[in-house]
């Protein structure tokens, strides 16, 4: 007959299987942004997927595949010309061109309104 304890752990590990890290790691590899999501959401999720992958230097995995999975080419490029590219000089510079890129559109878009008045 087994304990209270032993019948849990059973219960938890069926319910919550360690999960495999070469599976984990695809997962993480494989996942580039999708169209339509931000970079900050993009971040959130590559950071998620990194927490049963047993990396060593995280962030160096983490940039790498943040600049290879994104969307925006031109973004993608200007990282890729970057010496001594950190993940946080990465996130910095793509969510600052990302934002700048939207202000321009918004501007477009109030100048064409303005002048059509």
């Amino acid at each position: 007959m087994k304990t209270y304890e032993e019948l849990t752990e059973v219960l938890v590990k069926h319910l919550n299987p360690t999960p495999l890290i070469i599976a984990e790691r695809f997962r993480f590899y494989t996942r580039n942004q999708q169209e339509g999501e931000s970079l900050s959401q993009y971040i959130a999720v590559l950071k998620k997927l990194t927490l049963h992958c047993n990396f060593g230097l995280i962030l160096d995995v983490l940039r790498d595949r943040f600049v290879c999975g994104m969307c925006n080419k031109t973004i993608e490029k200007r990282l890729l010309t970057e010496h001594d590219l950190t993940y946080t000089k990465a996130v910095e510079l793509a969510i600052s061109m990302e934002t700048a890129a939207k202000d321009i559109r918004n501007l477009a878009t109030m100048q064409r309104a303005i002048s059509i008045n």
